[in-house]
């Protein structure tokens, strides 16, 4: 894919209301894709099944059967959850340094948090972790060389926690690893966002608050990026074929 393709995609997703990238309504969505203890434990299984092997559950691992029924199972399982009416208040500890692990069935992604440059976006990330609101949600959108998505209840780019929050000034580049917030237009932040693949020159408008730290990680999201997809509900090719290997188990918040 050549910068000007890309180009053409960002023009696309990240300008046009209503269509792709984030531009969805972020609130009004009360369901949440998360896995229950029976698929928790089915996952568990494959997982010791593959370590007993010398496997990962990346690629082609888990076995045909055990796909289909965990991605069907993210498609029907949208039990209610609780949303909120307003964003949080601050949280944030003064003087304490934010970082968090994605838990993702991929591996680990471990963030530095943007807390001084932007605390209230930081602080909306760390409160709705606190809440266990991304557990067992989904990286939903994955565009190879870009970036991949996640954070959506719904698990098709529709979601939210049922409140927006303005934006933040920022300074940083959109570089590979960034971790950025996604909207459908100024001031809707709510709990989606998006982590880059590659470097790439976006528009300053997704707040960046915070970054990969290590290769590890780097070579986590390059697994996620490289997932097979499938043309999502409005005709792009960014829906993973399998959720399985997809899937935020949980949030880490840490505090130093």
């Amino acid at each position: 894919m050549t910068p000007k393709d890309l180009l053409k995609i960002t023009i696309v997703l990240f300008a046009l209301a209503g269509v792709g990238f984030l531009v969805s309504s972020f609130f009004g969505f009360n369901s949440k894709n998360k896995l229950t203890k029976k698929e928790q434990e089915i996952l568990q299984k494959e997982e010791e099944k593959a370590r007993k092997e010398d496997q990962g559950l990346i690629g082609n691992n888990l076995n045909e059967s055990t796909v289909e029924n965990l991605n069907e199972s993210i498609k029907m399982n949208t039990q209610d959850k609780k949303t909120y009416s307003l964003a949080p208040t601050l949280i944030l500890q003064p003087n304490v340094d934010y970082k968090a692990i994605l838990k993702t069935t991929a591996g680990d992604i471990t963030v530095d948090l943007f807390e001084k440059k932007v605390p209230s976006t930081v602080n909306n990330f760390v409160f709705l972790a606190r809440e266990k609101f991304f557990d067992g949600t989904v990286f939903h959108r994955i565009i190879k060389d870009f970036m991949i998505q996640g954070g959506d209840p719904s698990g098709n780019g529709t979601g939210g926690p049922g409140y927006r929050f303005n934006d933040e000034e920022f300074d940083d580049e959109y570089t590979a690893g960034t971790l950025a917030m996604a909207n459908s237009g100024p001031n809707t932040n709510g709990s989606q966002f998006f982590i880059m693949h590659k470097d790439f020159p976006l528009p300053k408008n997704y707040v960046i608050f915070g970054r990969v730290i290590d290769a590890d990680s780097l070579k986590v999201i390059d697994t996620l990026a490289n997932t097979e997809v499938k043309a999502n509900s409005f005709g792009e090719k960014s829906q993973p074929v399998s959720f399985a290997n997809t899937t935020l188990k949980f949030v880490e918040i840490l505090e130093n």
